[in-house]
């Protein structure tokens, strides 16, 4: 792939918002080299998949125009997990930056999560990347609100709720310009917990912990996501 101009930020370095729409794009391409895209569970199996949790690790940002190459891979399953594992590098295999999503199977009828030995049977992959989920115990009452926002429709995706890439740019909003052009991620890390709706409005919350930014976003007193991201000053 080949890094575009709506793709980079004002240094011309690769936006975050751009990199987590990527490693979904990633995540559809090898889903439909396997015969197992949303719209092929739905069709067969009367489910879809959702991403119940993002990481992204950063050791270099690719500009504008650079060339990047993806590997994906199934790294680790448990009974209703999948774990997709995504290494970006440029044409000499150096590394720009490593990803990890882990995808659940939910029941059209129902909305309920399903068992993916009910789905097919996916081959792993030996996953040597060396980045982990991590468990956060978040308290709501200790967070500063940022702002609120109502979803509208092109913040939708097919499952009718808010892309998941989407959390990420509400997230990024919290800053302004100048904060980007003296810190730099290293880490994003998302958890999705409940969907939300066109015509919700979500509740945007952030605190700050050293060099990391601890978010909560919640809509109708429910929490929709917790993420973290790990600054570079």
């Amino acid at each position: 792939m080949n890094i575009e101009y709506s793709d980079v930020d004002r240094k011309l370095n690769l936006n975050p918002y751009s990199c987590a729409n990527i490693v979904q794009n990633k995540m559809i391409n090898f889903l439909g080299e396997i015969n197992l895209t949303s719209d092929t569970l739905r069709k067969d199996y009367g489910a879809f998949w959702v991403v119940a949790k993002l990481k992204i690790h950063f050791y270099d940002y690719p500009m504008l125009n650079d060339n990047v190459f993806c590997s994906t891979y199934p790294s680790n399953k448990s009974k209703i997990r999948l774990n997709l594992d995504y290494v970006f590098s440029d044409q000499n295999k150096n590394t720009f930056f490593l990803a990890k999503q882990e995808l659940c199977p939910v029941d059209v009828e129902t909305r309920k999560i399903r068992k993916l030995d009910s789905i097919d049977n996916i081959e792993l992959n030996d996953s040597n990347l060396d980045i982990s989920f991590s468990r956060w115990a978040f308290n709501l009452d200790e967070f500063e609100k940022c702002f609120d926002y109502t979803v509208l429709y092109c913040d939708t995706d097919s499952n009718c709720h808010v892309n998941n890439a989407n959390y990420v740019r509400f997230i990024l909003n919290t800053f302004d310009a100048d904060f980007f052009d003296n810190h730099t991620i290293r880490d994003l890390e998302i958890h999705y917990i409940n969907e939300c709706l066109e015509k919700e409005t979500i509740h945007i919350y952030r605190k700050q912990l050293g060099n990391e930014m601890l978010f909560i976003i919640t809509c109708a007193d429910k929490i929709i996501i917790k993420a973290k991201l790990i600054f570079d000053a």
